[in-house]
């Protein structure tokens, strides 16, 4: 152990960690779209309550009258 040993240690540290956080990012995300289970499921509005889609089509009104934006695509 030399004077340089404590530097030397943190620096692996550091790159050990940022090696990790890479193979963490690359593992994570190698999910496809594919991936994802989407068989049955509804269009959003028609999974909801109705009382629920016309508080959603209300704010949608409010948004693109006051603030000239949408929320949900059109379709």
């Amino acid at each position: 152990m030399t004077y340089n040993s404590g530097p030397f240690f943190l620096f692996i540290a550091i790159i050990s960690y940022y090696v990790l956080l890479w193979l963490k990012k690359i593992i994570l995300d190698s999910e496809e779209e594919d991936d994802q289970l989407t068989e049955g499921l509804s269009d959003y509005y028609n999974a909801i309550m109705d009382h629920d889609r016309a508080n959603n089509i209300g704010q949608e009104k409010y948004f693109l009258e006051k603030c000239k934006m949408r929320t949900f695509t059109e379709g």
